[in-house]
């Protein structure tokens, strides 16, 4: 029966048992570095989002709830993280990317794999933002792949507040007493910091942490020591209070704080904010994992990138004026209705590739916009016609021509003042 895209995103989700406890056993990976600050990110909350994608949320859909079959199955018996794995799939990442634009997507990490270093069990996605890179030749190279906006990872019977604790408790670090349970931390902070990503999060059994990364603001690595211990890529290691693990003992042995040609890779981050949305939310007025996913691969899709500062969240609503945010390079009008009749097969839609010149064209065929550069400048800011804004556009999408930019990426195409 057709209700709100809100109404469906705030259903609740499968009542799951826990049928399996023991020692955590938490992924281990050398490259890993420790998080340096973590900080609430309170302007995550039901209300800013609410203002930003209300309008979107108002629309009718006729979307399937997977919840009763999640019950009625094994699907809700969790007995390890892989169980859990299972329902997160079937009850929150299927319905939240039936629930998104047709180009945006929540799914498995695989289809957004860059890198052997890590491999991440979550991503999300716009299928027409293609992965690149530089061939020996200097030339840029379109892969086969999407190119990830937000990664996220599974973990059963892991505290979030425990491990937030941990790092916050301990103002000179904690690798002498290295607590097990920030890893989790760890491995998310270094997903954004491979794949140069603003957003993470972690779900639990308990609920969704969602984490926005902060880049340092300069060359200098993090003034703590890296662990100079290279055991397996992916080894497992078991959290128990009674377990002395020798590990802990071999951050003394460090190397000297030099920065070393091994550390030119993956910038550094110096902050994550957090906040967390509980599994058992639901109903009218409440942020739920689903509308939280749901919100953060949509503001995702308009600035992804790592780095050191972003616009605010509440400055997105002021500029906006409480319109519904619009996904870069989507369609300025989004369709009325979504969901399982939503997306076309991939590859069906083509993006705009127009290369007309500016000079000769019809001068019908642009929207004008007033172009802004961002808080850094270094991306743009606009709005569009219909009073939607558009934030932290990057500027190669944009050509220069005389004082206009232009940006055929849209359709109609944009032309734009250029911001000095």
């Amino acid at each position: 029966m057709p209700e709100t895209l809100l109404s469906y995103l705030t259903r609740p989700n499968p009542r799951i048992a826990r049928r399996a406890q023991g020692p955590v056993k938490f992924t281990f990976n050398n490259l890993w570095l420790p998080v340096e600050n973590l900080e609430p990110w309170t302007e995550f909350n039901y209300e800013t989002l609410m203002s930003l994608f209300g309008p979107d949320l108002s629309r009718q859909v006729d979307l399937d709830d997977p919840t009763p079959q999640c019950e009625a199955s094994m699907f809700s018996q969790i007995y390890d993280e892989q169980t859990l794995g299972h329902v997160v799939a079937s009850s929150i990442m299927i319905p939240v990317s039936c629930a998104l634009p047709q180009e945006l997507f929540a799914a498995s990490g695989g289809i957004t794999w860059e890198t052997d270093d890590c491999f991440p069990d979550w991503s999300a996605g716009n299928q027409y933002r293609m992965q690149e890179y530089q061939d020996p030749e200097g030339t840029t190279v379109t892969k086969d792949r999407p190119k990830a906006i937000v990664l996220g990872d599974t973990k059963y019977q892991w505290s979030h507040e425990e491990a937030i604790r941990n790092v916050c408790s301990r103002h000179h670090g904690y690798e002498h007493t290295r607590p097990n349970n920030v890893l989790p931390l760890e491995q998310v902070q270094f997903y954004c910091a491979m794949y140069r990503c603003r957003f993470g999060f972690l779900v639990t059994d308990e609920g969704l942490l969602v984490l926005e990364a902060f880049q340092e603001t300069d060359i200098q690595r993090s003034p703590r020591p890296r662990r100079n211990v290279r055991p397996p890529s992916h080894q497992r290691v078991i959290s128990s209070s009674t377990v002395d693990m020798s590990i802990s003992g071999l951050s003394e042995a460090v190397s000297d704080l030099s920065v070393r040609s091994a550390d030119v890779g993956p910038p550094s981050i110096r902050l994550m904010k957090y906040a967390f949305v509980p599994w058992r939310a639901q109903g009218t007025g409440a942020l739920t994992v689903k509308l939280a996913l749901y919100c953060i691969v949509r503001i995702a899709n308009e600035d992804s990138g790592l780095r050191p500062h972003y616009t605010p969240l509440t400055t997105m609503v002021q500029l906006s004026g409480g319109a519904s945010a619009t996904p870069i390079g989507g369609s300025p009008e989004p369709s009325t209705t979504v969901g399982k009749d939503k997306a076309p097969a991939v590859g069906s839609i083509e993006p705009v590739t127009s290369t007309s010149n500016p000079r000769t064209s019809n001068e019908s065929q642009y929207h004008n916009v007033r172009v802004f550069w961002n808080n850094d400048h270094t991306a743009y800011n606009y709005q569009i016609d219909d009073g939607k804004w558009i934030f932290n556009d990057s500027p190669e999408k944009w050509q220069t021509l005389e004082n206009n930019i232009y940006n055929y990426h849209m359709k109609p195409p944009l032309r734009g003042n250029k911001p000095s």
